[in-house]
């Protein structure tokens, strides 16, 4: 397992635009991965999923990965969310 927390830092939170985005992105990995927002793990290959959590600015988020391109995913998706997307 690959770890790495990050912060939300879009004016307007983790929006549907951005999760679609993001979504798009972990897609790509042959990895489970997830984002884990106050404890919760959430997949990180569902739209619903993510919406659902509403996570606002500045929340903290961790996002991890399990499987053959874990690193890779997980450094992506950081890179996505730390250039306000």
């Amino acid at each position: 397992m690959y770890r790495l927390e990050t912060k939300i830092v879009n004016e307007i939170g983790f929006h549907a635009r951005s999760v679609s985005e993001f979504v798009k992105i972990a897609a790509n990995y042959k990895s489970a991965v997830f984002l884990e927002y106050m404890g919760r793990p959430i997949n990180a290959k569902s739209v619903v999923g993510l919406l659902a959590a509403a996570i606002p600015k500045q929340s903290e988020i961790a996002i991890y990965a399990m499987g053959p391109d874990e690193e890779k995913v997980v450094n992506e998706l950081v890179k996505f969310i730390e250039n306000n997307y």
